[in-house]
């Protein structure tokens, strides 16, 4: 859930046409690695549910998705593992509605409705860089963005110290984990010869593109295989190739 688990389509012939497609392709519509084809490698039966309301609060996203696996009769039998990408989009943009807030009202949300054998990854994206990065590249971008300066400017690296302690507290038990992964920590763009990189990026500037969000699922995948102490503190794209 939340809008880095969603991507805008990339196709170059289109876009020159002015044919722009709404960046809400779900991640298992695309052929490039992504965690569900990660985890289909060790569960065939896997069954993905995404939700289908993008512009929901994360919350609200939270119930829909537990609605749905709690139609399965033996759903408290099954593990779950449920994953929530916030960005610059999620959140209300205000000190008490920001992003980080947010994600631990959903943790806490999900905790209720799905207490047995659920283990939830969230993105710490306290992090503004790479949205940074392409609105000093382009100005295209740099007027897309504007709309999300509020979002930005309360997204405190404070709050998300706190959030962090009060799941590592309340959310490490044996039927019912969170883990917080600081990928979007410290992210950053990746560098060409003569400019700044944005193809990880659609066309808004705000969603990734495919190829940005398969490099992220990878990123994550990698993450959650690492011991928290080797981790990589952030996604920097300079490091990745697809």
């Amino acid at each position: 859930m939340g809008h880095l688990s969603i991507y805008c389509p990339s196709n170059f012939t289109l876009l020159k046409n002015g044919i722009l497609h709404p960046c809400t392709r779900k991640s298992s519509t695309t052929e490039l690695p992504t965690l569900d084809k990660l985890i289909k490698i060790y569960n065939e039966n896997l069954t993905v549910i995404d939700s289908n309301e993008w512009n929901d609060s994360l919350i609200e996203q939270a119930r829909s998705i537990a609605s749905s696996i709690r139609e399965y009769s033996n759903y408290n039998e099954m593990w779950k593992i449920i994953f929530i990408m916030a960005s610059v989009q999620d959140g209300e943009g205000s000190e008490t509605g920001q992003v980080a807030v947010e994600v631990l009202e959903t943790i806490q949300e999900i905790h209720r409705l799905l207490p047995h054998r659920t283990f939830v990854v969230a993105l710490r994206t306290s992090g503004n860089g790479i949205w940074r990065d392409a609105s000093h590249t382009h100005q295209a971008c740099r007027d897309q963005l504007s709309v999300y300066k509020g979002h930005q400017r309360y997204n405190h690296e404070s709050v998300w110290e706190q959030v962090e302690k009060i799941v590592g507290h309340n959310f490490q038990k044996h039927n019912f984990t969170v883990e917080i992964l600081p990928l979007l920590k410290d992210p950053a763009l990746g560098n060409l010869p003569d400019e700044t990189d944005l193809s990880p990026l659609g066309y808004d500037c705000a969603h990734f593109s495919e190829r940005g969000l398969s490099l992220l699922h990878l990123a994550i995948w990698n993450s959650i295989l690492t011991r928290s102490r080797e981790r990589y503190f952030s996604f920097n794209l300079d490091f990745c190739l697809i």
